[in-house]
């Protein structure tokens, strides 16, 4: 009965020898585990959040392209708008009689409405590239320094 006691104690030593063996790799893989898990779960908020800023994006987009042609179609009115109120000042004879001509100059509105509106718009575009190329750069630098 000794003999058995002490198989028994040395079998029973053994095993508590091996699972402290074992035990650090056991837990390693659950702190693997764990880590898995919680890296799982920022990943779906990671592609949550990048399906939000795609929506957000593209309202953006939306509401930039209605500004521009709300720019746009001020360039085209804006310069003509002026000439009319330059010219509603007292350069016309708006109490001509009967017979007479209230203003032999209304080509003068034309010839400087249209080229006047055709600056504005040449303005505009010159603007829009230069500011468009500064943006460019300025991502083209932060890029090559790593930043994005």
């Amino acid at each position: 009965m000794l003999d058995s006691n002490a198989g028994l104690q040395s079998r029973l030593s053994r095993t508590s020898e091996y699972d402290l063996g074992v035990l650090p790799r056991r837990i390693g893989n659950q702190f693997t585990a764990v880590f898995n898990l919680i890296a799982q779960r920022d990943t779906k908020a990671t592609i949550k959040l990048a399906k939000d800023s795609g929506k957000i994006a593209e309202a953006t987009l939306k509401d930039s392209s209605s500004m521009k042609t709300i720019a746009a179609m001020t360039l085209v009115f804006l310069p003509a708008t002026f000439i009319c109120s330059f010219f509603s000042m007292s350069f016309f004879n708006w109490k001509a009689s009967p017979g007479e001509n209230i203003t032999n100059s209304l080509w003068i509105y034309f010839v400087v409405a249209a080229p006047l509106t055709a600056v504005v718009i040449m303005l505009w575009i010159l603007c829009t590239r230069r500011s468009r190329k500064k943006i460019g750069n300025w991502w083209l630098k932060r890029r090559n320094s790593g930043l994005v």
